[in-house]
């Protein structure tokens, strides 16, 4: 039996691995533009530093949420974790034994 609280969080959500379809659709796009043959070699270069500067940003954006994201530790005071009191992920209610659900004989 769930609750109707609005927000039940289950945790971090898992990371996106799949691109949308106007995604899909621009990287072919880009892909056809760069196999042609009158393509110089300097729009390339330029398109290429250009996505390696956007990964490090990104990278680093990353590696700063992750390093800063607030922990729970036994020796840490109220002023040094930043976190609500309530650090349950799920409301749930406790189960009834000796109830069966959706189990007909």
């Amino acid at each position: 039996m769930m609750t109707s609280d609005e927000y039940l969080s289950s945790g971090v959500p898992k990371p996106i691995t799949e691109m949308t379809l106007e995604q899909d659709l621009e990287l072919r796009k880009f892909y056809d533009a760069i196999s042609q043959d009158e393509v110089a070699r300097d729009d390339l270069m330029t398109v290429i530093m250009a996505l390696k500067h956007q990964n490090y940003i990104l990278s680093n954006s990353m590696m700063n949420l992750v390093k800063k994201w607030p922990t729970i530790s036994t020796s840490a005071t109220p002023q040094t974790v930043q976190t609500t009191k309530d650090q349950t992920t799920t409301k749930e209610v406790k189960p009834k034994f000796g109830t069966l659900f959706g189990i007909t004989i």
